[in-house]
């Protein structure tokens, strides 16, 4: 992991914010380690929301067995994903207009409260797992309340990276709720240690 992600920061290097914001992403804020052990080490997947590609472009690197998709409608953070690893490729697109190509794997990586409204989430959830062959999984990273102040700090952060946008944050009640209308075992794992926000992991397993 550690040489991958040595990697991941010699392919974004450089000034400006693309570089930066993957410093902070990488070592800082997202759990990236923890997910990792909840993706298959080969197969196709797909990273929907995928921004700036550092995750689709770290899970290629870990095992160049996956075939990696990355997919998100910002123009701008499309031109930075590209990085020319071969099992890697990214496409500019709305995920929740897209259709979504069938799939081993599907990542929602801090995507539903990012959606326009939070009436548009379970249409998404619902043509994932759609696409999601038998046996693959929907891995869905969201947040949690608890701890509180790293709730209040992931506020604060999306809000400042996300200015004047609605943010539609699930939290484990109602997602629960609403991952209950479909037919997937699904495991929750806390995955805020080591990182400042308060990151809960929905892992949908698809018979």
């Amino acid at each position: 992991m550690q040489e991958a992600k040595k990697e991941i920061m010699r392919l974004y290097g450089g000034k400006g914010w693309p570089s930066f914001f993957t410093r902070i992403r990488l070592f800082i804020t997202a759990p990236f380690d923890a997910l990792d052990k909840h993706i298959p080490q080969e197969g196709f997947i797909v990273d929907l929301g995928c921004g700036y590609g550092i995750f689709a472009n770290l899970l290629g690197l870990l095992s160049p067995k996956r075939k990696i998709l990355g997919m998100d409608l910002d123009g701008f953070k499309m031109k930075h994903a590209d990085k020319g690893i071969p099992n890697v490729e990214f496409r500019l697109a709305d995920i929740t207009k897209t259709k979504i190509p069938p799939a081993d794997c599907i990542l929602l990586i801090h995507v539903l409260h990012h959606l326009a409204s939070s009436e548009d989430q379970e249409p998404l959830v619902r043509a994932c797992l759609d696409r999601i062959k038998s046996g693959g999984k929907l891995i869905i990273a969201e947040i949690d309340r608890k701890p509180w102040w790293k709730f209040v700090l992931t506020q604060l952060a999306d809000h400042m990276l996300y200015p004047g946008q609605g943010i539609h944050y699930r939290f484990p009640e109602s997602m629960a709720e609403l991952l209950k209308k479909f037919p997937v075992k699904v495991e929750t794992e806390v995955m805020h240690q080591n990182t400042p926000f308060s990151h809960i992991t929905y892992i949908c397993a698809k018979p």
